[in-house]
């Protein structure tokens, strides 16, 4: 449950093993999921009809009919912004394969979430409510890393830089700690 006392040569392997361990703690409850709209040619209908899709269908002389329909989905940006963070930890030469091997084990059940590009997440739009609460300390540490650590390389590649900014290290230490009592010690007022 917690991050065994261990000797971290680097950041980036500290960061790999909290964020295995939040994403070993999620898995149990289950990855969060939210209705995304789909839009699919389907022999019956599913949803609402699209007309000018059933229409194209029709001139092509294709008997579907065009349909959109929201589906319950892990594929949606908590979890792309995990999966992401992660894809990026593993690709860095600085964590070794024991923290890797935790990581890579749980990317299995983040095998229908897509990967996104880091610089266009928008961080201020990211609400969390009653059903995705305990992603809370998971996304903050996925910023830390994201906003605080990346760069970009000459070919357009992302990279995991070697610094952090004290003043994000402060803020996701004061995260950590407020989590931390309301979940372990939720008979503390914190407010």
């Amino acid at each position: 449950e917690y991050v065994e006392k261990d000797q971290f040569e680097n950041i980036h392997e500290l960061f790999a093993a909290i964020l295995s361990k939040g994403i070993s703690r999620q898995l149990k409850q289950g990855l969060y999921r939210e209705y995304v709209e789909c839009r699919e040619d389907v022999v019956t209908m599913r949803g609402k009809i699209d007309m000018q899709g059933t229409f194209r269908n029709y001139l092509e002389r294709k008997r579907v009919l065009s349909c959109e329909f929201d589906e319950l989905s892990v594929n949606n940006r908590m979890n792309q912004i995990i999966k992401t963070t992660v894809m990026l930890l593993l690709c860095c030469e600085d964590v070794k394969e024991n923290y890797k091997s935790g990581l890579k084990k749980e990317m299995l059940f983040f095998s229908g979430v897509d990967n996104i590009d880091p610089g266009m997440i928008k961080w201020p739009a990211i609400c969390f409510q009653r059903g995705n609460a305990d992603y809370r300390m998971l996304i903050s540490i996925c910023q830390l890393v994201l906003e605080g650590m990346l760069i970009t390389t000459d070919r357009g590649e992302y990279k995991l830089a070697s610094f952090i900014k004290p003043d994000q290290m402060n803020q996701l230490y004061e995260k950590f700690i407020f989590q931390y009592f309301i979940k372990e010690h939720s008979q503390i007022n914190t407010g």
